[in-house]
């Protein structure tokens, strides 16, 4: 099976987010506001054989705390039917052009470490996998929502809050060092723009924040690799 692989555009949505049912068990961004924002960036990718969508890539940018842009290879699903044909080889080249068209730094995934499949699709595609092993935790962002008092700068200037709006959940991610003050920080900025989401990757070893991010009502979303490209 031959596939052409475009930019994605919000009349994609239906078929994307059958596929992604599929693949994940959940469909896309239930918001259409924001799923057709996300769908009208340019950055997400679909395959299309024969007039049929059969397959996508999720991409979209943040930024380190630093400044440095990163392009987020965020989701990759194809459907059944158009499986081990390289439509998923495609679609993550297709993401590596697209970045290094960008103004990026890098092109990353967050790889589930069980998802042999996807792993061997980025080493293939030219990533190498960080040596340390990551646990990622996300919570809902009103849970235990305070009464929104500030929060010192002083407090956070070893954090970072990176917004983002994916093809299934807007939120935040909690970078660098996080603490009962990042947390609480990113649990307001989230309310503030109705985000829903708060997601933090960790490295397994690391009790301490295991602890504290349990005791703020995280859940253990299980173990996971970064693999990346410098561009």
């Amino acid at each position: 099976m031959s596939a052409v692989i475009r930019p994605a555009t919000p009349a994609d949505a239906k078929a994307m987010s059958a596929i992604a049912r599929a693949a994940f068990g959940e469909g896309l961004e239930p918001d259409p506001t924001r799923l057709a924002r996300a769908l009208s960036q340019g950055l997400n990718l679909v395959a299309v054989s024969s007039g049929r969508v059969v397959g996508f890539a999720g991409n979209f940018l943040t930024r380190s705390r630093s400044g440095a842009l990163r392009f987020e290879l965020d989701l990759l699903a194809v459907a059944e039917r158009a499986r081990g044909a390289g439509i998923g080889a495609g679609l993550v080249a297709a993401s590596v052009a697209a970045a290094k068209s960008s103004d990026a730094d890098m092109i990353r995934a967050l790889v589930a470490s069980q998802n042999r499949a996807m792993q061997r699709l980025c080493r293939a595609g030219g990533f190498e996998r960080d040596r340390t092993r990551r646990a990622l935790y996300v919570s809902d962002a009103s849970r235990g929502l305070g009464a929104g008092a500030a929060v010192s700068f002083a407090l956070l200037k070893d954090a970072h809050l990176a917004p983002v709006c994916t093809l299934t959940y807007s939120g935040i991610w909690l970078e660098g060092a996080i603490s009962q003050a990042a947390i609480d920080e990113a649990r307001q900025r989230a309310s503030a723009d109705d985000m829903f989401r708060i997601g933090a990757v960790v490295p397994r070893a690391d009790a301490r924040l295991e602890a504290l991010l349990l005791s703020n009502g995280f859940g253990k979303a299980g173990d996971f690799d970064w693999w990346a490209i410098r561009l």
